[in-house]
């Protein structure tokens, strides 16, 4: 009885201590769970709050940007407006085209508001088109209002000096932006879109606010919403006091909902933005799946992991993406604007010096110059857009190398010729090291290798001074029986190059900004060229240059052996008239098509037959009487029917010459494919754009006899 009773006590107290300690683990928990809850929403209130912010930064850095863009874009128009000075309405409207949410408009010095189709408008505010036509400062005036009763637009207007159009003075220029390209940037898409964006003026007045939002419920004044809702006049004073230094941040409950409100100041006087996001209702969910996780926190632990992990792998490949194409549009917009400048810059010239000309007070010496000078930055703009198109073609490993027989000695030879008296010409001294003697021609593309040369010839020029040198040098060393490798070397003792720049030296468009090459003009594009074209071929280039000491750059090719040499055929023949003998010439471009007309007729002596295209060709051609033509000259890029449809149509033709009448192709694209496809389209030869008068006339005698009666 007694055992009895002592074990029942011994379980009374067990269960007792069992109990207690069961009971003391409850409470723990409980505390555990209190105190890492309220941790928690602590934390993750402070996390959205600084997660709101930074987005509050960013919609405010988009809307405020597009402010500036706007007001940017009035300032240069104003700008452009004063240069331009329009005498009709109709030269603003070409200057300023209205695109689908930006109308251009004009205020007169009467105060008429006036679109750039001559149309007069009523606005809803009264008082802008006096503030911007009366404004005492060149600053960007905004407005939000009504046109015509109608569409809602944030008006940008800048005072202009006067101009008189139409006989009207306007003192104003305005753009006009559509509300609703603002209030699509003003709603914030996280959080399901709870969170909103408004402008709105010092005392509150909301003139601009999004679909969406939740804060205001229709109100029109800002701040009578923050007061309808619960907020203090005190807080209320607090807010507009930071708003009058530029920026406030207020953290406030209206209606049991905790908002933070983000408030800066635009670039406008009286302008704010306003960025407001629920942060109980963001931060809900969150809350609970932080209570969660005390019940739930090995599954949740797991989960959370495989899920950080997987948006951290997403986001560092979404940043590698965003780097690369970051960096792409980096690179475009650095070669555009480059390429902008330079070809802005001869064209600038062109223009100018064909203005002087065409002024009948200069003489005919000076209009001699002006136009040598005008065809001088055509040459260069040519050989600028040559450049471009070649390392577009090469970049897009589009750009293919012929393997045909040529001559090295007489590649060399050609350049010697045409360098030669040009490089003494300006004074300077030509020198040929070619002391060993080609026991074979080679494969290859001559041309390319003409092009590289010619880049270092011209660069050699361009960066030597008066009495220096300029010197061509060839090397071969043999690779074994059936290849050579060819050096091809030119030096010079010019203004050198500094180490800094060579590191990059073959990039487009670079060249070194120093007191020894300031004077030099070049495309920036020509060693960038001589690069890809030497490896395009199996090549390298190799260069030394100091700065005041010269350049020497060394091209090794690998060439092939054709085990025969090939006798040179004399190249040079002054141009020798026809005799009238008839041509048919396709070219869609009216000057163009001039220009050839009166080279064939004036200096070559043929009578031309022109038409537009390439099917006005073909059937000119097949209505002609045998023997009626004695060439066809296609351009290829034609509307209706190209050059090579053309030649194809008329070689399939049935008239008597079709097979036999001589077709050649004249195009601005000169590169081996497009002289293949136009062969193989039936064309006998391709010259390419710009016409070279002497290369032409050679051709056409090759076809043509230059004697005989002419043909009717």
């Amino acid at each position: 009885m007694k055992d009895s009773s002592r074990k029942n006590s011994k379980s009374q107290i067990l269960s007792i201590l069992i109990g207690s300690v069961l009971g003391v683990v409850a409470v723990l928990a409980l505390i555990l769970f209190v105190f890492y809850n309220d941790r928690s929403q602590k934390a993750v209130q402070a996390e959205r709050e600084n997660y709101t912010s930074e987005i509050a930064i960013q919609l405010t850095r988009n809307i405020d940007n597009i402010q500036n863009s706007y007001a940017n874009e009035i300032r240069e128009g104003s700008s452009a407006l004063s240069s331009l000075t329009p005498t009709n309405i109709g030269q603003v409207k070409e200057a300023f085209p209205d695109r689908e949410n930006a109308k251009h408009y004009l205020i007169s010095a009467k105060g008429e508001f006036v679109d750039t189709s001559g149309q007069k408008h009523s606005l809803g505010d009264n008082y802008f088109v006096k503030n911007v036509a009366y404004s005492s400062t060149e600053q960007v005036i905004l407005s939000h209002t009504t046109l015509d009763l109608t569409e809602s637009y944030l008006f940008f207007g800048k005072k202009i000096d006067t101009l008189t159009i139409d006989s009207v003075d306007y003192s104003g220029l305005v753009i006009g932006v559509s509300s609703e390209q603002f209030r699509k940037n003003m709603t914030i898409s996280l959080f399901d879109g709870v969170g909103s964006g408004y402008l709105i003026t010092e005392d509150g007045a909301i003139f601009l606010q999004p679909d969406n939002e939740t804060l205001v419920s229709g109100g029109y004044n800002f701040f009578s919403a923050l007061t309808e809702g619960g907020i203090s006049e005190g807080e209320i004073s607090q807010i507009q006091s930071e708003m009058k230094a530029g920026e406030s941040r207020a953290l406030v409950t209206i209606k049991g909902i905790r908002w933070m409100i983000d408030i800066k100041k635009t670039q406008f006087e009286d302008d704010y933005i306003v960025v407001a996001v629920p942060l109980t209702l963001t931060a809900a969910q969150t809350y609970w799946a932080m209570a969660l996780t005390l019940v739930f926190a090995f599954t949740f632990i797991i989960a959370l992991s495989g899920v950080m992990l997987t948006i951290t792998i997403a986001a560092l490949r979404r940043k590698r993406e965003e780097d690369k194409k970051a960096a792409a549009v980096e690179a475009q917009t650095s070669f555009l604007a480059k390429m902008s400048h330079d070809i802005r810059t001869p064209l600038n010239a062109v223009n100018g010096m064909l203005q002087l000309a065409s002024d009948p007070r200069h003489s005919r010496a000076e209009v001699d110059g002006f136009v040598l000078k005008a065809q001088e930055s055509a040459n260069y703009l040519l050989e600028l857009i040559n450049g471009m198109l070649d390392l577009q073609k090469i970049n897009s490993g589009k750009m293919n190398v012929a393997h045909e027989h040529f001559s090295m000695a007489d590649l060399v030879q050609v350049l010697t010729s045409m360098y030669k008296p040009v490089i003494e010409g300006k004074g300077l001294n030509f020198v040929l090291d070619d002391a060993i003697v080609f026991d074979s021609d080679y494969y290859g593309d001559a041309t390319k290798i003409k092009e590289i040369l010619m880049n270092l010839l011209s660069n050699a020029m361009k960066f030597t001074p008066k009495g220096g040198n300029v010197t061509l040098a060839v090397h071969k060393t043999s690779l074994n029986p059936s290849h050579d490798e060819i050096v091809l070397q030119v030096r010079d003792t010019g203004v050198g190059m500094s180490p800094e720049f060579m590191a990059r030296l073959f990039q487009p468009f670079e060249q070194e900004k120093s007191s020894a090459s300031s004077l030099y003009v070049g495309t920036g594009l020509g060693l960038s060229i001589v690069k890809s074209l030497s490896e395009l071929m199996g090549g390298s280039v190799q260069v030394e240059s100091a700065l005041g000491e010269g350049s020497s750059f060394a091209i090794h090719l690998p060439l092939e052996r054709t085990g025969s040499i090939t006798k040179k055929q004399a190249k040079d023949a002054p141009l020798v008239p026809f005799n009238h003998q008839r041509v048919l010439l396709a070219e869609d471009n009216a000057i163009n098509q001039q220009i050839v007309i009166l080279l064939l007729k004036e200096r070559l002596s043929l009578d031309v037959d022109a038409v537009d295209n390439g099917q006005e060709a073909v059937d000119a051609f097949t209505k002609s009487k045998p023997g009626y033509y004695s060439v066809i000259l296609l351009d290829l890029r034609m509307p209706v029917l190209d050059g090579l449809g053309a030649a194809k149509a008329i070689r399939s033709s049935l008239h008597p010459d079709a097979k036999s009448i001589p077709i050649i192709a004249l195009s601005a694209n000169a590169y081996a494919e497009d002289v293949e496809q136009s062969l193989q389209a039936g064309m006998n030869a391709h010259l390419a754009k710009p016409i070279d008068l002497t290369e032409l006339s050679l051709k056409l005698h090759e076809y043509i006899p230059s004697s005989g009666g002419k043909k009717a």
